[in-house]
């Protein structure tokens, strides 16, 4: 008791200063804390809550009311929290106080209407007592207004209830009390989720929503029914504070793997853009779908009380029923003939057995009225049982018809002999409205797949004038009735004008929202990261003086002292843009399918539009970029005082600057806001206006239509097109599984005629809440109420599904009476077993996971997996066997033990989504087994009512039925066990009976008992004989009788081959070819080789050894059958090498020499003896480069570390350049950025303004240091300088050594240098680093003066050293290239390449790759020679091909080494390599063309003059010389080559002799048709022949033609063109 009071005590006490100790967004989780630590209190002390606990809550209401009238806000799970705590003490008093903080629950609104469809936040946490009323199951409504209410509230409530009670579980500070998840239901929340941007789609606006994912697999979104479109979320911020409700708009699971979605949120633009960012909520989704609610709810709203369809039925329940008003009437006939000849399968039966053929009515006398008793007869109607033809006679004649179908009783098959009829009798509609020629029958269903089934029924009749509304339909034959299909087709030819012009403005209009809202969102999604253009800030451009902006293209970036990236200014991202397709941006579905829009496909849009409008972006989250992302999204911002101040922006400091900006910022951010919404709401009413124009499309498209087929939720969507439809007649199929409310607003008020299809026995609707479901009577559909309500129905009595065993359980648990029809008692019992239908009673008890997963049992789960497997050796297919479960557990339990191909075709279905289908065997596994006598949703009689008669053939149930039978709700199994009994159908073992041997028999009481009989027999061996001879060695199976798939395992008896070798192999193996090894005897040359029985002698390679006499004359051991031609002499011999060397090698190398490896003895220009051998260097003739290191020092004091050439490449060690605020990053050899932020150099006496990259604006300060140092003397250093660290008096000696010659006076300063730490006396060390260099004054960093090390960084020497840096930067950029030099010789190297891209050696070495990827001209210019050196080796080699067969070969081989030379890819070349290249291809230029003269002679047969054979032997002694070709072997042969060129003329063609043939067959022209140009060039005139024009020769480019049939002087003509070639050449 003392300590409770002392509790009680410190509570009031903290609750007093709370506000105190907890300011700001703190005092939420402390308020939330103080209210949990009193709820925790009131269990334990109960007894106290009236003299102790109820001070501190008292207190606490008091001061949350006063906090409350100070603007003080609180969440609303703090309000909820406070309200349970509230409410709990008041339980304590006999009369509860009233208490007004605006968190007491209020009853919603009396009128259903103005309560919203979607929650609200006082829905969910509970500030709202839902105001409810239980459905009216048996009597009548007060009024029309009470029926609606009552159901729309019901229906509201239902979706709201999972939902609000997921959320307090899952989310309240009390859930982590709690150990059972039995109250958190199916709700899963998603932690730090934000709201990104909005997006566009078809029907309006959406918002991309970033969740968790990292905790789910990436498989996860393709199987989960999570986040559906359609599905309510709810999000709640981190604080509470903010609560929003969406719906899923878009379901990608592709993004959803990334975290991705896309949410239509039910909120103002303007709210949302507050949280776009930058709150982080918790989302909830709703367990109830909410898709399948919202449309009905609304349509519920939008019903007028005085227009509910059939009041006088569903409200007042009135039980005398009209006929329809289009059958109201004194002569009313009906044609009833299509109901003759009959379609179904047991009409059909029916009329094979009538007896007399005479009783077949004429179909002229089924003209006849509806409403006369002897209308509706056997005699008339032989095909109908009597319930059909009471069935029938009851939906024509009453505007409200009910059929009750029990299982297989063909409540199909009735519903389209009602369509049929009614079809055939449209003429009844046109007497009531001559506004439209036929109103359309619209048919309703619950799902899907009913839907495409009655449709399909319906399209074997009527071809023409289906519509099928909806985007979920399965159906192949339905794909052309589908409303979004139709439309593809119809629309373009039934539009008018108007129409057309409406759609394009509106289309227009979309698009450009769509655009402006794309740039908008993409410009808000990079403020963060990126620097506004000037363009975009007029306060900026304002404040810009106009000299300045006529300089700068990014002035803002000057301003702010960012270096500009070379990739990214704004004329290159504008060229960019202007490069762009037109259709870049995509703009949604164009093909205007509004049809059912199950799932938008939101416009993604690129952000190019919104990067132009920055003049920075950063793309690195790390180093430079970090450093500005961090100054833009700094919280200190100017003021709008401060900006008002400022007259000189320029003259700001940067920290003030960077505050303007942001201030600029956010204003700029506050009205692109502004200016997003108003587009965001301009194009939600442009698709609106865009939805009515579709609506009007489709009324255009439905006009002609006959039958409309809907679900019942499509219908509540699309109701506002059934409003202009106005069908009269509607036919609902499962009426009993669907809730009244949705039946309802499929009604519209010009419906005249309802048919209710269904059976109340089975199935009814499932609410989403239990409580709703019983004790509001939820759960009973419109059509069970109407029963109760004695309405008149009919029952279909006669069943055509199951084997009378079967529907004989049943009757009368479940019906009354049902007759089997005649063909059911023709099936034949399931082969294998003993019996078609048995329930197999166990005593195993269930298995229970956890309180949040359903039951399951894994006894039935391996005892029918096992039973299927048996089946389906019987010889059923797996489409033929389905297994039923009620429990969903059950259903996963057994899935994961069919996997595999043997099981793939067998379906296992939970029993209410089995509802309608039926199949030949049905293995039923009910679970439930356990001491509590626990049975679940089993005590339903409507679930195993479905349960029990979906089998036609077979039927097994597998159950711990003493489980059922004991509880006390479900006294309907006892009477099941007794009847089952009484049939002898129970039992605790199935029999099975081998159906080869039908006396042997197996009993099996579970799953491992058919093991016994693993082939689906029994155990007796097969023994059946053979095709091969064999016996079967399998056990008893009954399937595969005929041994097809068997294969025999006994060893094969068969011979292979001729000689009677045994087989190796089984039996059922094809023997194929026989591979015993055997002696063969060769026929060609009579030795004995082994080799496989089956190989012929003549393809047999005899190894025989045998010695023969090569042609060199070495003797050789060779194989008996190898070709002498091919074998190679290996006896080694000196062989001399074309280069003059001899080498040591294999004899056969005579007619190919090796490669010369000897050392290549020549000392390269470099003055290093050459690393490359005689090969490598082509005799001597092209040195490779020298391979010794280069030992030069760089611009940037590093030590050359590439191969010795003259230009030394750039350096590849990482850059020294640095300051206090940042290190280079670059290599040593690419150009440096200039540090932008403030110098760092200061004293008390100068201070540096100016940015760190730049030249210091002060001087160096000479006054003394006054630090002292650790030995307590003074320091020897300069004010501001880095202190030395050796003291004058300690290191005396060392400071007073002799290098300047001023370090013994005693005033001597000192500097340290930090590079190195060496100290020196500053007068002498200031001389030094401010004198030029004696050498050129090169440009290089100053060293220091003892060890060498370059001065990197000394602040008293920032100039010299920047100086330094600066002059080496400008050496950098002159090497490398700007970027428009390097692209243009770039551009001009590609296009050089292209002329020579026939040479496969060039490209061997991906030259056009090394010219994209180089960087600088130095590599270019090495590439351009290469591509220059290919180009003439290209050319010469067109040269060779003119010459004959010999001197072509010869150059030939000489360019192939010169090209293997240049395909080693080299980087750059030496000066001598350079040289060396151009002297070796001009002997190969001046060798070519004297072989081209020489050629061209000897082609013509001209006989080579005696003067020119000297001239000509010189000089091909010369040019055949194996020493290395000069200028002055060149000079030593000029005079002979000038000689040689006027003796023998060339060719005057620049192609080959066959080619000059080919191209004059071509053009098939005379003499005098053929001109030559001053170079050499040949041209063609047509026509006559004669020049009438001028024009340019295409290769040379100099002037051709004539004028007036004149040939201009220089142009000659070619008559050897038409030389014909000698036969003998």
């Amino acid at each position: 008791m003392r300590q409770t009071s002392f509790l009680v005590g410190a509570l009031v006490s903290f609750i007093a200063v709370m506000e105190e100790f907890a300011p700001g967004e703190q005092l939420s989780a402390v308020l939330s804390n103080v209210i949990m630590l009193l709820l925790h209190l009131v269990e334990p002390l109960k007894d106290q809550i009236r003299s102790r606990l109820c001070v501190p809550v008292d207190f606490l209401h008091t001061k949350l009311a006063r906090m409350q009238s100070l603007d003080v806000s609180f969440s609303w799970m703090t309000k909820k929290l406070f309200q349970d705590l509230k409410n709990k003490i008041d339980r304590g008093f006999p009369s509860q106080p009233e208490f007004s903080l605006g968190l007491t629950s209020t009853r919603q609104s009396a009128d259903f209407r103005e309560i919203p469809v979607f929650p609200t936040p006082e829905d969910i946490f509970g500030f709202i007592r839902p105001r409810l009323k239980p459905n009216i199951v048996r009597g009548n409504y007060s009024s029309s207004s009470a029926y609606l209410d009552t159901h729309f509230c019901l229906l509201r409530e239902d979706f709201m209830r999972p939902l609000r009670n997921g959320i307090m579980s899952s989310l309240s500070p009390t859930s982590c009390l709690s150990h059972s998840q039995r109250n958190k239901g199916d709700v899963k929340p998603y932690k730090n989720v934000r709201v990104l941007v909005p997006g566009v789609m078809d029907s309006g606006v959406i918002y991309k929503v970033q969740l968790d994912t990292s905790s789910l697999s990436p498989s996860f979104w393709m199987t989960s029914k999570k986040l559906m479109y359609g599905s309510l979320v709810c999000l709640i911020a981190e604080n509470c504070d903010e609560v929003l409700f969406a719906t899923v708009a878009n379901r990608d699971p592709a993004k959803l793997r990334k975290g991705i979605i896309s949410l239509d949120i039910k909120k103002n633009h303007r709210a949302i853009s507050s949280v776009v960012f930058k709150v982080q909520f918790t989302m909830v989704e709703s367990p109830a779908f909410f898709e399948a609610y919202r449309h009905v709810l609304e349509g519920l709203q939008e019903m007028a009380t005085e227009s509910v369809p059939f009041e006088r039925y569903f409200v007042d329940c009135n039980t005398d029923v009209l006929p329809p008003v289009y059958l109201r009437g004194d002569d009313v006939t009906m044609d009833l003939s299509v109901l003759c000849p009959p379609q179904s399968r047991a009409a059909e039966e029916a009329l094979l057995d009538l007896e007399d053929e005479d009783s077949v009515l004429d179909t002229k006398d089924l003209v006849v009225n509806p409403f006369k008793p002897e209308t509706w007869t056997q005699e008339r109607f032989p095909w109908l049982d009597e319930s059909q033809i009471e069935a029938i006679h009851l939906a024509l004649t009453r505007e409200l018809a009910l059929i009750q179908g029990p299982p297989g009783t063909g409540k199909t098959f009735l519903g389209l002999q009602l369509v049929k009829v009614l079809l055939d009798n449209a003429h009844r509609w046109d007497q009531l409205n001559f506004t439209r020629p036929r109103s359309p029958i619209l048919v309703v269903c619950y799902t899907n797949h009913a839907l495409d089934q009655f449709l399909e029924g319906i399209h074997d009749f009527l071809k023409e004038g289906i519509v099928r509304i909806g985007g979920r339909s399965k159906s192949q034959v339905l794909e052309n009735f589908t409303l979004k299909n139709i439309r593809k087709k119809q629309l373009q030819f039934i539009l008018t004008q108007e129409q057309r012009r409406l759609f394009s403005r509106t289309m227009k209009d979309l698009k450009e929202f769509e655009r402006q809202i794309s740039e908008k969102t993409g410009v808000l999604n990079l403020l963060s990261k990126g620097i506004l253009s000037e363009r975009e800030l007029p306060e900026f451009l304002e404040k810009c003086p106009v000299c300045m902006k006529q300089h700068y293209s990014a002035l803002i970036l000057s301003w702010l002292k960012i270096s500009p990236k070379q990739n990214q200014g704004n004329s290159d991202r504008q060229q960019k843009t202007q490069e762009m397709d037109e259709d870049f941006f995509m703009y949604g579905n164009n093909d205007r399918d509004l049809d059912d829009n199950d799932c938008y496909h939101p416009t993604e849009k690129p952000e190019n539009s919104a990067q132009l409008k920055f003049a920075y972006l950063c793309t690195d989250d790390s180093g430079h970029d970090r450093f500005i992302i961090n100054r833009i999204n700094d919280l200190d911002i100017m003021s709008d005082a401060e900006q008002r101040r400022v007259c000189d922006i320029w003259k700001l400091n940067l920290k003030d600057r960077w505050r303007l900006y942001r201030a600029w910022k956010l204003c700029y951010e506050g009205q692109l806001k502004s200016s997003l919404t108003e587009c965001l709401v301009q194009y939600e009413k442009a698709t609106e206006e865009m939805g009515n124009l579709k609506l009007r499309e489709n009324l255009s498209i439905l006009q002609n239509a006959k039958v409309i087929g809907m679900t019942t939720t499509g219908a509540a969507k699309f109701r506002r097109l059934l409003q202009n439809i106005k069908p009269r007649t509607v036919i609902v199929e499962e009426a009993a599984e669907i809730l009244e409310a949705h039946v309802l607003t499929t009604l519209t008020s010009s419906c005249q005629h309802l048919i209710l299809i269904g059976d109340h026995l089975q199935l009814r609707p499932k609410p989403a809440d239990y409580e709703l479901e019983k004790k509001y009577k939820l759960g009973i559909s419109l059509f069970e109420r109407m029963i109760n309500n004695d309405i008149s129905y009919v029952q279909l009595v006669c069943q055509h599904r199951m084997r009378p065993e079967i529907s004989q359980i049943l009757v009368p648990l479940f019906y009354e009476s049902l007759q089997d029809y005649k063909s059911v008692y023709q099936y034949e019992h399931v082969k294998g077993v003993d019996t078609s239908v048995f329930f197999i009673n166990h005593s195993e008890a269930e298995d229970r996971e956890s309180d949040l997963h359903s039951p399951s049992n894994s006894f039935e789960a391996n005892f029918l997996v096992s039973f299927c497997k048996y089946l389906l050796k019987q010889g059923y297919s797996g489409q033929q066997v389905t297994i039923l479960t009620p429990y969903t557990e059950q259903l996963f339990k057994l899935r994961k033990l069919m996997k595999g191909e043997e099981l793939q075709d067998v379906q296992v279905k939970v029993i209410d989504d089995f509802q309608g289908e039926e199949n030949d065997i049905i293995l039923l596994s009910l679970v439930r087994g356990n001491k509590e006598g626990s049975v679940g949703f089993l005590k339903e009689k409507n679930r195993i009512c479905v349960a029990f008669s979906r089998a036609k053939r077979g039927f097994y149930c597998l159950a711990n039925f003493d489980t059922l039978a004991g509880h006390p709700d479900a006294t309907f199994w006892k009477d099941i066990l007794l009847s089952l009994e009484d049939k002898k159908l129970i039992g605790q073992g199935l029999t099975l009976i081998c159906q080869r041997h039908p006396g042997t028999k197996t009993v099996i009481r579970k799953g491992s008992d058919f093991r016994r009989i693993p082939e689906g027999g029994c155990t007796l061996p097969c023994q059946d004989r053979l095709p091969c001879g064999h016996p079967c060695q399998r056990k008893c199976h009954p399937n595969d009788l005929q041994h097809t798939a068997y294969r025999c395992k006994l060893p094969c008896e068969r011979s292979p081959c001729t000689k009677g070798h045994p087989c190796p192999k089984t039996c059922w193996e094809d023997c194929g070819l026989c591979e015993v090894e055997v002696d063969k005897e060769l026929s060609g040359c009579g030795h004995v080789q082994r080799s496989l029985c089956y190989v012929p002698d003549f393809t047999i390679v005899c190894k025989h050894p045998t010695v023969l006499t090569l042609p060199c004359g070495h003797n050789k051991e060779v194989f008996c059958s190898e070709d002498l031609a091919k074998v190679h002499c290996q006896e080694l011999v000196d062989l001399e090498l074309p280069c003059g060397h001899t080498k040591n090698t294999e004899c056969f190398y005579r007619k190919m020499p090796p490669p010369c490896f000897n050392e290549c003895s020549e000392t390269l220009d470099c003055g290093h003896a050459c690393s490359g051998n005689c090969d490598e260097c082509i005799q001597g003739n092209l040195h490779v480069g020298c391979k010794k290191k280069c030992t030069r020092i760089l611009v940037c004091s590093h030590t050359c570390q590439g191969p010795c050439v003259k230009a030394c490449p750039p350096c590849r060690k990482r850059c020294g350049n640095g300051c206090s605020h940042s290190q280079c990053n670059k290599k040593c050899g690419e150009v440096c950025y200039p540090c932008t932020l403030p110098c760092t150099w200061a004293c008390e006496h100068h201070k540096c303004t100016k940015p760190c990259g730049e030249e210091c604006d002060r001087p160096r300060c000479n006054e003394p240091c006054g630090k002292i140092l650790e030995c307590s003397h003074p320091c020897m250093g300069l004010c501001g300088e880095e202190c030395p660290w050796k003291c004058r008096l300690c290191n005396k000696a060392d400071l007073t050594e002799i290098f300047f010659g001023t370090e013994e006076a005693p005033d001597a300063r000192f500097v340290v240098l930090s590079d190195c730490s060496h100290i020196f006396e500053v007068t002498g060390m200031d001389h030094y680093m401010d004198s030029e260099s004696d050498e050129q004054q090169l440009v290089q960093l100053k060293v220091c003066p003892r060890c060498r090390v370059p001065i990197l960084r000394n602040s008293r020497y920032n100039n010299v050293i920047k100086k330094t840096w600066d002059s080496i930067n400008k050496v950098k950029r002159k090497f490398l290239g700007t970027d428009s030099e390097i692209l243009a010789l770039k551009k001009e190297t590609l296009q050089a390449a292209e002329t020579v891209k026939h040479s496969s050696e060039m490209w061997e070495v991906h030259i056009v790759q090394k010219i994209m990827d180089a960087n600088s001209l130095q590599a270019l210019n090495a590439l351009r020679n290469t591509v220059n050196f290919f180009a003439s080796l290209s050319h010469l080699q067109m040269q060779a091909n003119r010459c004959t067969a010999d001197r072509k070969s010869s150059l030939y081989k000489m360019l192939a080494k010169v090209r293997r030379w240049l395909s080693h890819g080299r980087s750059t070349y030496t000066p001598q390599q350079l040289q060396e290249l151009r002297n070796e291809i001009t002997r190969i230029a001046l060798l070519a063309d004297i072989f081209d003269r020489l050629s061209y002679q000897e082609i013509h047969n001209r006989q080579l003059p005696e003067e020119a054979l000297e001239p000509v032997n010189h000089i091909l002694e010369v040019l055949r010389s194996k020493t290395p070709f000069k200028e002055e072997n060149e000079k030593a042969i000029e005079e002979d080559l000038a000689k040689v060129k006027g003796l023998i003329s060339a060719s005057p063609l620049q192609i080959t002799e066959q080619e000059r043939l080919e191209i004059v067959k071509a053009i098939d022209l005379k003499v005098g048709h053929w001109y030559q140009c001053p170079q050499g060039h040949v041209y063609v005139i047509g026509e006559c022949g004669r020049p009438m024009q001028m024009s340019n020769c295409p290769e040379c480019g100099v002037q051709i033609g004539g004028q007036d049939h004149r040939l201009t002087e220089d142009n000659v003509e070619a008559p050897f063109m038409l030389e014909p070639l000698d036969s003998d050449v």
